[in-house]
């Protein structure tokens, strides 16, 4: 009878894995959507500054629920393949890859279908931060560029408010556009954070398995100082904010 019970119990879930690394592998090009803008900042009145801006804040920007989604599907995968109640296995795992948020996990394995050396999987890690951080020194002379115009912009409507050429509701609408770059900034930094603090997850992962991790820390040590940069350059255009007398 147990026999039995045996041959008829249900077999684990199973997927192939090449399905397995391609799912895991798509989840690094999760695309980024940013908010629409307002009404009174358009595409097509964008400085080039602004244009280069939100084009290169693509990469990063994210919201937190975008993050979870993707450990989500990462953790519905691992939990699919523990076998028995598949549903609900993957559910279980949703949850943890929801936890995950960058979901490390789907990167570290990912690195490791590839390159089952370690100095070389090491490697390929150090090359993915190094990307990031040439990427993001081109973003902040961009986001200069954008801050010293809104510099100006503020300047400007200061000036109108003080000599009574506009009126407070006039003047915030004038800075919409200052709103709106702030916000860009805010949820690209945002986005930038949540990549080092997946990648030192990922180093620890791989340290933790006996990993030289030497020169991966170096740099995204290298990542979180471009990250305090553009957060002090965003400080700059918080305080110009601040005061004008139609801040908002």
């Amino acid at each position: 009878m147990k026999r039995a019970k045996l041959l008829n119990a249900p077999a684990p879930a199973i997927l192939p894995t090449s399905l397995l690394i391609a799912a895991l592998g798509g989840l690094s090009g999760c695309v980024s959507t940013l908010p629409s803008g307002t009404p009174e900042a358009t595409p097509a009145s964008y400085t080039p500054a602004e244009r280069k801006l939100r084009s290169e804040s693509e990469q990063f920007a994210k919201t937190s629920m975008q993050g979870c989604l993707a450990g989500a599907a990462a953790g519905a995968l691992i939990g699919a393949l523990a076998g028995g109640d598949s549903g609900r296995n993957a559910l279980i795992g949703a949850a943890g890859g929801c936890a995950a948020g960058f979901a490390v996990n789907a990167y570290v394995q990912n690195k490791r279908s590839e390159y089952s050396d370690t100095e070389a999987r090491i490697n390929a890690m150090i090359a993915d931060v190094r990307a990031d951080n040439d990427n993001i020194s081109g973003l902040i002379n961009i986001t200069r560029d954008v801050i010293a115009e809104d510099k100006e912009r503020i300047a400007a409507v200061n000036a109108k408010i003080r000599s009574n050429e506009i009126s407070a509701a006039q003047a915030r609408t004038e800075l919409a556009r200052v709103r709106e770059n702030r916000r860009v900034l805010g949820e690209t930094i945002g986005g930038i954070k949540d990549k080092q603090a997946g990648y030192a997850e990922a180093a620890k992962v791989e340290r933790g398995a006996g990993a030289d991790t030497t020169k991966l820390d170096a740099e995204i040590r290298e990542l979180k100082g471009k990250v305090a940069t553009l957060e002090a350059e965003a400080e700059l255009i918080d305080q110009e904010i601040a005061a004008s007398p139609v801040a908002a």
